[in-house]
């Protein structure tokens, strides 16, 4: 991950433009020369990243088991970080979003 940060602050041409569309990911010229000459590494220990791929059903309470289950794999070979699907609780497309939908508390 440090070397790749590294390669895309130092090797990447970033075309900066007005349009929203075409502007960098890495925000504005400055930021890039700062990350091309950090004398640090980025990220102080390296980090485990899992990503998780599920086939989901129309069964959320299955769903959110198997994702569970996935993520206490994912924890327990070493990932600080687990990312699932988005949608990963319910089918995908925007008719189930009601029936699947749930309630953020404070």
């Amino acid at each position: 991950m440090r070397t790749a940060l590294r390669r895309l602050a130092i090797t990447s041409r970033v075309l900066f433009s007005s349009s929203p569309a075409t502007r960098p990911i890495l925000g504005s010229p400055s930021l890039v020369r700062k990350m091309s000459s950090l004398s640090e590494p980025v990220l102080k220990k390296p980090v485990k990243l899992s990503l998780i791929q599920l086939a989901s059903g129309s069964d959320k309470q299955a769903n959110l088991d198997s994702a569970a289950s996935h993520v206490a794999r994912a924890a327990s070979s070493g990932a600080n970080i687990v990312v699932l699907p988005e949608c990963f609780n319910s089918p995908y497309g925007t008719k189930y979003f009601p029936q699947y939908a749930e309630t953020l508390l404070p």
